[in-house]
């Protein structure tokens, strides 16, 4: 294995260090994030940062699994976890999905309210953790890619609770700020029981990291598996839009700040030679919407909201409703990949290639350099550098339909190929479970 210069320093915390230190922090700032959560009334989710979750009684037999993945892109993995757990688990099973963001738990009530129960996942304060391991009493703690919340952690080794890091990740850009934290880190990793990586090189991070080596596999990208890709059944199709099966359709998902000014600019270029185009840009924050929407008006653009009901009656959709971005990719003739025509490292490019949609993307993909790596030498995905490249790119894909159908089914080969990856992420749970 590659040996990594020793740059964790004898003055990072232990565990110890990181327990007093949160433990300050809890009786500083919980009355302060107590009295700002009450104002806005957000009661309920403060009770559950604090680990007041329902009560849960453990029945012999019947199995409770844990889950819990940071915001909106780990609650897909989620999802597809527990539906393949449920083809291999009595009926019985329950789970306990958990999210730090609002929009990762709307998804999750919305898709899996029938057979878990979606919370808000304790702060990482001392105590409260505990609290929420003893209300819920799960037989293991999932925690989906690179999710290392050291009191939680300690409080399931203390419960004798075996805790799963599944499509365990650690990028090049944070591996160094994880090396400064090794000593603890070790510690922490010391007790759990597994670590499901996604790549050896993450699989070699992670074991320079501290992690036992007789805990660390590779599974694969779960992401990039075509089974927990494209999501929910279409909640809507081309006739509910309003538009004609030839009426060509540009869909832009995660769309950070002020990225929607070049997307105009490529969409009316585009538009010159293909006047029935139509954009649908989905936000990555919500909150950013109404500013989207003054720079799309100030381009001259028509535009509506999603939730304010269809057909389509501009040529500009703005898509503020959670859970449906990855399945309306399958109505796309072209797919644009946002974060990366501005410095935000991208976003995930490979839930289109699940749909055989061409895809196009600037050039800030840090964060996800491998995916756009198996995409462009696949010929699925093409790299603009600014709005001028991006409408011409666009124009090209409209102008040869053949080609763009080319490049979506050379997407989605290059994604069987990593087929099987959630499986295995599923049977290291399971594997958990029979211990």
């Amino acid at each position: 294995m590659k040996s990594f210069p020793d740059i964790s320093s004898p003055g990072i915390p232990s565990y110890g260090h990181y327990r007093a230190l949160t433990l300050a922090l809890k009786g500083l700032g919980a009355p302060f994030l107590w009295a700002g959560m009450h104002a806005a009334g957000q009661g309920k989710r403060y009770q559950q940062l604090r680990g007041k979750l329902p009560f849960l009684e453990k029945k012999e037999g019947r199995p409770h699994i844990w889950i819990h993945g940071a915001s909106l892109g780990e609650a897909g993995v989620t999802e597809s976890l527990v539906q393949q757990l449920r083809g291999l688990l009595p009926k019985d099973i329950h789970f306990t999905l958990s999210s730090c963001t609002k929009t990762g738990i709307t998804m999750l009530e919305k898709r899996l309210s029938a057979v878990a129960t979606p919370v808000f996942a304790p702060m990482d304060l001392p105590g409260w953790p505990e609290a929420a391991l003893k209300s819920r009493q799960p037989d293991i703690m999932v925690f989906v890619e690179t999710e290392i919340w050291p009191n939680w952690i300690k409080a399931c080794a203390d419960l004798n609770i075996p805790v799963l890091m599944v499509n365990g990740r650690i990028s090049p850009r944070s591996f160094p700020r994880y090396m400064k934290l090794r000593p603890l880190l070790r510690e922490i990793f010391s007790k759990m029981s597994g670590f499901s990586m996604i790549s050896d090189k993450d699989a070699e991070r992670i074991l320079e990291l501290g992690a036992p080596p007789e805990k660390v596999w590779v599974c694969g990208n779960a992401k990039r598996d075509p089974f927990s890709l494209t999501g929910a059944p279409l909640s809507i199709d081309r006739a509910g839009l309003g538009l004609r099966e030839d009426t060509p359709l540009w869909i832009c998902g995660s769309i950070r700040k002020n990225e929607e000014i070049p997307l105009a600019q490529a969409f009316i270029r585009a538009r010159e030679e293909f006047p029935d185009l139509h954009m649908i840009l989905a936000p990555r924050h919500l909150k950013r919407l109404e500013g989207m929407e003054k720079n799309i008006t100030r381009a001259g653009l028509g535009h509506q909201r999603r939730s304010r009901g269809l057909p389509l009656r501009h040529p500009v959709l703005f898509l503020d409703t959670m859970g449906e971005l990855r399945s309306l990719y399958a109505l796309a003739d072209v797919v644009f990949c946002g974060g990366s025509l501005v410095p935000a490292g991208g976003q995930n490019i490979l839930e289109a290639a699940a749909w055989a949609k061409p895809i196009l993307f600037g050039p800030s993909m840090e964060d996800f350099s491998e995916e756009k790596n198996l995409l462009t030498e696949a010929g699925a995905a093409f790299e603009t550098q600014d709005a001028e490249a991006l409408g011409q790119k666009l124009c090209f894909l409209l102008r040869f339909p053949e080609k763009a159908r080319e490049a979506g089914e050379a997407g989605l080969s290059a994604l069987k190929k990593n087929q099987g990856a959630l499986s295995c992420h599923t049977h290291a749970i399971m594997r958990l479970l029979k211990k």
